[in-house]
């Protein structure tokens, strides 16, 4: 009597512990699927943020350098616009392959 008791209750508890672990890996609103897939996005937005942050600081930088720097601003309005001053020329040049495009 006391061995089936005994047996009765390891059946109990293994068949407890298998089914508390199915629960722990399926069970509830997100399996450990999920869990594990969501660390790996957060991950992956966490350095894509870093990189937008680290864009946002070298644009801040820029502007910074735009709105002091007289010669920052000519040199970034030549560049951009192509502006030039009385007497200079300017020249452009077209990698080849790009003449048709250029002369349009």
């Amino acid at each position: 009597m006391r061995e089936t008791a005994e047996r009765i209750r390891n059946v109990l508890f293994i068949t407890a512990l298998i089914v508390s672990g199915y629960f722990a890996l399926f069970g509830g609103r997100y399996t450990t699927a999920d869990l594990i897939r969501i660390q790996r996005e957060m991950r992956s937005e966490s350095e894509a943020l870093a990189g937008v942050e680290a864009e946002i600081e070298t644009l801040r930088s820029e502007i910074d350098s735009l709105r002091s720097d007289d010669v920052a601003l000519e040199r970034r309005a030549r560049e951009a616009y192509g502006l030039i001053r009385d007497g200079e020329i300017l020249l452009r040049f077209v990698p080849a392959g790009e003449e048709a495009r250029a002369e349009q």
